[in-house]
């Protein structure tokens, strides 16, 4: 015979932890009880909204055995079902409605005030109707409407103040209308878990309830430093602080619970999709009039059903995901050291994870054909133990603020870099190139085009030398009656079919010049404090007489 259930309020569990997921939150309470030998049924009552009936798990110790563990909704009265969350947010109201009572209260009684003064001016005079001037009687009138003055100005200026605290009453108790209606998404609806169980004998027994609620996600967010020192012994650190950005508005508050961080993806689909057979066949053009039928029937079908698939393609397409990472790096769960509290609010609340230091390379970067401005880039190689995740990241340069910028995500040992923001001490001008025209050729006529551009560069730093990198365009020919020659400076063109590869990673910020594999000039230098360097890039390009060439910047 089955014992009387036992019923437990979900938020009378303490949480032993929550791991937050990207746009889910894992929840597990923890329930103590002691229960005789027989069998039971636990229900664990009012669940969060947002809980996802699938993901719930009920582990236990001691002498029980569990047989079933069911997920029902069950219709209640609503203010049974009242989270914390909920209940203080009504009574708050309540209160609200109390004070608004008094005010209307305090409001009628001005009114009457004012309303009885009023009613006494139009009494003045004699009982006969008519009025007598003498001195008495004018400084009676004095007196009066001086307390009429007074009195009625006082009234009136206490009845604003009044309704000013009325008006800002009832947008609070609007406020909190909607605070609450979105809390109790879910109407009159209990979210209960049953446990049944058989207990062997009489004992304490302990249970963790894993489950799973929408509506909540953590992001990265970053500070980095990068501290520079005038003694030139000391190297320049790059100091990244990193944050998690935490929200949530599961219906329940996580009280002083411990909290994990997860870069795992949840809703992602776990199974490996098939493959098919993909069968070729020579294409036939069915008669004309095969193929009018077939376009009647298929814009005949279109036009009933506006949602249908379109018949256009042999290949089957996978429905598309709600959400897709488009780059993945090892999961990785983070502790945050000590518990918190984070309610069901929809604030952010940003938490310190850790912070790591690096030894950057420093290089500036420029590319002048766009803008003249200096970049000082830091190169380094996470050497930490923690992936850092995509996020947006806020730059300071010696504490100062200098930009904002998006980390990519970054793995353990992976190089990444991270622009410092301009550097005004170190200048570049760019002038407009010199463009010489020459023909030749007796027969067959071909024009040649020289251009020349100067770049100048000025350290104006005292007591700093920096080594620049400046990139500038160098055109690719993609017709083979035009031949672009690249004159100064001498670097080898790649050959024909072959694209030039990158500058290995080691090599960053060594003076030298290349031809990048999207046949751009990249050329470093190392200029000395106060120094100025000027560096001419000059190409030509042959093509036959008569033809336009155009230049299209293709990324």
């Amino acid at each position: 015979m089955t014992s009387p259930s036992i019923s437990f309020k979900a938020t009378d569990l303490p949480i032993q932890s929550v791991t937050v997921f990207n746009d889910r939150a894992q929840i597990k309470r923890e329930l103590k009880t002691n229960l005789p030998a027989g069998t039971h049924e636990i229900i664990i009552e009012n669940l969060a909204n947002t809980i996802d009936g699938d993901s719930i798990r009920v582990d236990g110790t001691g002498a029980a055995q569990i047989h079933e563990v069911k997920f029902k909704n069950e219709h209640v009265v609503r203010e049974d079902i009242n989270s914390p969350d909920v209940q203080k947010l009504v009574n708050e109201k309540k209160d609200l409605e109390t004070r608004k009572k008094h005010l209307d209260d305090k409001k009628s009684l001005l009114k009457r005030r004012i309303d009885t003064l009023n009613s006494m001016t139009g009494k003045l005079g004699c009982c006969d109707g008519t009025f007598v001037f003498d001195e008495g009687f004018e400084d009676q009138m004095d007196k009066f409407f001086g307390f009429y003055d007074n009195t009625a100005a006082d009234i009136q200026r206490k009845t604003r103040e009044t309704n000013k605290s009325l008006e800002n009453l009832e947008k609070q108790i609007i406020v909190l209308n909607e605070r609450i209606d979105n809390l109790r998404h879910g109407a009159n609806v209990s979210r209960n878990i049953c446990i049944v169980l058989d207990v062997s004998e009489e004992s304490d027994l302990t249970f963790v309830i894993t489950y799973q609620v929408y509506s909540a996600r953590w992001s990265p967010v970053y500070e980095i430093r990068a501290l520079t020192f005038d003694d030139p012994d000391k190297k320049t650190v790059l100091q990244v602080d990193y944050f998690a950005m935490i929200e949530q508005t599961t219906g329940e508050e996580w009280t002083d619970a411990r909290i994990l961080l997860s870069t795992a993806q949840p809703y992602l689909e776990g199974d490996l999709p098939e493959l098919g057979t993909l069968k070729a066949s020579l294409h036939r053009v069915p008669p004309p009039e095969a193929r009018r039928k077939r376009w009647e029937a298929k814009y005949a079908r279109l036009g009933n059903d506006a949602d249908s698939d379109s018949d256009v393609s042999c290949l089957s397409v996978p429905k598309r995901k709600e959400m897709t990472a488009s780059q993945q790096v090892l999961s990785t769960e983070f502790e945050l050291p000590e518990k918190k509290t984070i309610p069901s609010d929809s604030s952010e609340h940003k938490m310190l994870i850790t912070n790591v230091a690096f030894e950057p390379s420093l290089l500036h970067e420029c590319v002048p054909k766009k803008s003249t401005n200096v970049f000082l880039t830091a190169s380094v190689v996470n050497n930490s133990e923690f992936p850092l995740i995509e996020g947006d990241a806020a730059v300071y340069l010696n504490h100062n603020f200098v930009a904002k910028t998006h980390l990519k995500a970054v793995a353990p040992r992976e190089k990444f870099t991270c622009s410092l923001g301009v550097d005004n001490t170190v200048k570049v001008a760019y002038k407009a190139p010199q463009k010489f025209n020459t023909e030749s050729g007796m027969f067959s006529k071909q024009a040649t085009v020289t251009y020349t551009q100067h770049i100048t560069i000025q350290n104006n730093k005292a007591s700093e030398p920096i080594t620049i990198l400046i990139k500038e365009h160098v055109p690719r020919a993609t017709d083979d009656k035009l031949k672009v020659k690249l004159l100064e400076p001498f670097v080898e063109l790649p050959k024909a079919g072959h694209t030039a590869k990158k500058e290995p990673l080691n090599t960053v910020g060594i003076p030298g010049i290349i031809l990048n594999s999207d046949h751009n000039l990249e050329w470093t230098e190392k200029i000395e404090q106060g120094g100025k360097k000027e560096l001419v890039v000059k190409w030509q390009i042959d093509y036959p007489t008569g033809q336009k060439v155009q230049y299209n910047e293709d990324f």
